[in-house]
């Protein structure tokens, strides 16, 4: 999930596409800048995107049953992360400015379907983080 300046919203990047093999021959290439001065860290929520299709959304206004169809053209979308210190890829030494790309992201399927990353601080040309499970995949 990314915050898309144009819409000012989040928004999401596909990273791996539904029928992809795994394991994966080559990782997927990810480049990504700090989003705010000073920026301590790298977080990213990951998701699986469902089909796009339209749902119904049932609430209540008042004493009244109230029903929505939404349709939604990116799907439906279930996080696979987002909770306390899983979110947390990277920590930025020294902080990120925005502007420039900053850190180098891999993404990897392994055989166990365990999406895994590693993290290159392109700056410091340090591996922050090589090869670490962020979620299994279902």
């Amino acid at each position: 999930r990314y915050w898309n300046r144009r819409t000012q919203c989040h928004d999401w990047h596909p990273i791996i596409r539904s029928g992809q093999p795994y394991p994966m021959d080559n990782p997927f290439e990810l480049l990504l800048g700090a989003s705010v001065d000073n920026q301590p860290s790298i977080e990213l929520i990951i998701g699986e995107l469902g089909d796009g299709a339209t749902s119904t959304e049932i609430y209540f206004d008042g004493d009244q049953l109230i029903m929505k169809t939404v349709d939604s053209s990116q799907g439906n979308v279930q996080p696979l992360n987002d909770r306390d210190g899983a979110r947390n890829l990277a920590t930025l030494s020294p902080p990120g400015h925005p502007g420039t790309d900053r850190v180098k992201l891999l993404f990897q399927v392994d055989r166990d379907r365990y999406l895994r990353v590693t993290v290159e601080d392109l700056l410091t040309n340090e591996i922050l983080q090589d090869n670490r499970i962020v979620v299994q995949l279902t």
